[in-house]
């Protein structure tokens, strides 16, 4: 009962949320892909399968953006100083730093969509990485909750978007 009460419920429920969207989001561009390339039946590959058409690397790279967060965003602050530490000991890395954060500022201008997605993702992660670790969560516990929570919201997306979409 003691555990039940120090659990961050409202911030979870948003990155269940967050996550949930993404995997809808995921899949509608998925059918979307589907129906412009080829046509396929629902009924006979069934939406479990149906699921796994989109290219893998894209169901990876969501999982992996999912872990890097909850890592970054639980790690110790020091761990990420020492990274920007670091960046700025060379001319070089300074240089390849202005470079890649003007291509990225190029790109998240051009794909607004997508990065309004990853906004609201890394919003929810914030405020339920920092609600965790105010009641008092270890890094890892935090970790493996916010990542727990994570891919259940990117599951949940995804079936819903079969259940009520597709069917």
């Amino acid at each position: 009962m003691v555990l039940a009460r120090k659990v961050p419920g409202l911030a979870l429920l948003l990155l269940l949320l967050a996550y949930g969207n993404f995997g809808w989001v995921l899949t509608d561009f998925q059918r979307d892909e589907i129906k412009t390339f080829k046509e396929v039946e629902h009924g006979t590959l069934g939406w479990f399968l149906v699921a796994f058409n989109l290219p893998w690397f894209v169901w990876l790279s969501a999982a992996l953006l999912t872990l890097v967060l909850a890592l970054v965003l639980t790690s110790p602050l020091s761990s990420r100083w020492n990274f920007f530490v670091w960046l700025f000991q060379s001319d070089l890395n300074i240089f390849v730093a202005a470079a890649s954060i003007a291509f990225l500022g190029v790109i998240l201008f051009a794909w607004i969509h997508i990065f309004s997605q990853f906004l609201a993702l890394l919003a929810a992660k914030i405020l339920a990485s920092l609600e965790s670790r105010a009641v008092g969560f270890k890094e890892w516990q935090a970790f493996w909750l916010l990542s727990s929570i994570s891919m259940l919201g990117l599951g949940i997306g995804v079936v819903g978007h079969h259940v009520f979409v597709t069917f």
